[in-house]
């Protein structure tokens, strides 16, 4: 196992967290879970159900479910929380269609589906790093403009989160939020 985010784990101290990556079609999930891996930009199709891998990174292996977004496989996320130690929201910062939405009723809408995944019972008290994706693009939204539209101090109120600008193109800002991540999690009992 190569990569930045893969490293030797001292399996005496060694504790497992459960992390599920979630999001819109085609925001980065998958990207962003294979830099993980491999540390590097990975050619990826879109997922059918669900990829896991586990990556070791300091003293934590990371149990991580890169979980598809279909709308069919959505109304399945509540079960992929059970027991989850962190979420990774994973938001295209240049589809500002699905991020603008001003209806609860589009069922492809960002705010929405994060307002599903905040609201779930299992997922309540869980810290949720969001990614900005595609920063490297023209015209994308900044990170602070992304947490307004979607309310995202509202949304996750009485809860750790962090929003993290990267691009799974080059890598840039990927590291920074699994290392905020990493320390959130430290601090969980095993």
């Amino acid at each position: 196992m190569g990569g930045c985010c893969s490293r030797t784990v001292g399996f005496s101290k060694t504790k497992e967290r459960k992390v599920v990556i979630l999001g819109l079609d085609g925001s980065g999930k998958t990207s962003i879970l294979y830099w993980y891996k491999e540390g590097t930009k990975v050619q990826t199709m879109p997922t059918d159900r669900f990829n896991y891998e586990e990556i070791g990174f300091g003293n934590i292996v990371f149990l991580m479910w890169d979980v598809c977004a279909t709308k069919t496989i959505r109304r399945l996320w509540h079960h992929y929380y059970t027991g989850a130690d962190g979420i990774i929201f994973v938001i295209d910062s240049t589809d500002r269609q699905r991020i603008a939405c001003e209806t609860m009723e589009c069922d492809d809408c960002v705010k929405e589906v994060l307002s599903l995944v905040v609201s779930n019972q299992e997922s309540r008290q869980v810290p949720i790093l969001f990614y900005a994706t595609k920063q490297d693009k023209e015209n994308c939204l900044s990170t602070a403009e992304i947490a307004k539209s979607l309310e995202i101090d509202k949304l996750c109120e009485g809860r750790q989160w962090y929003m993290q600008p990267c691009s799974s193109a080059t890598g840039d800002g990927i590291q920074a939020g699994l290392d905020w991540l990493t320390t959130e999690l430290q601090e969980k009992p095993a």
